[in-house]
Parts: C-alpha cells; sequence; structure tokens
C-alpha cells in the first residue's frame, strides 16, 4: 500500500485531525464557539459537506 492509498482510506475524523481549518479566518465557524474542540468538529462537518 503506497502512502497516498493509506490516507485516501482513512474516514474524516482522522483526517479533520491533520487538515487545516477550510475557512478564512474570519468565517470560521469554531471560533464562535470558543472551544478547541469545536474546531475539530468543524473540520469533520465540512469533510462531509457535497462539493461546492
Amino acid at each position: 500500500m503506497t502512502n497516498g492509498n493509506r490516507i485516501r482510506y482513512k474516514d474524516n475524523t482522522h483526517l479533520a485531525a491533520v487538515i487545516r481549518c477550510p475557512y478564512p479566518e474570519d468565517k470560521r465557524p469554531c471560533d464562535r464557539l470558543r472551544e478547541e474542540r469545536d474546531c475539530q468538529r468543524c473540520k469533520e462537518e465540512w469533510l462531509e459537506e457535497e462539493e461546492e
């Protein structure tokens, strides 16, 4: 298995732990919630959204 394949098979929880925030700094939903864990949840929700 290649490293790329290993990454492609990760679930969204694992991916959310390693990706940067996909939102612009002034529009981050998790910043308004003020909890560190919300950023993880926010990224997981973003990964679940349909592509624009």
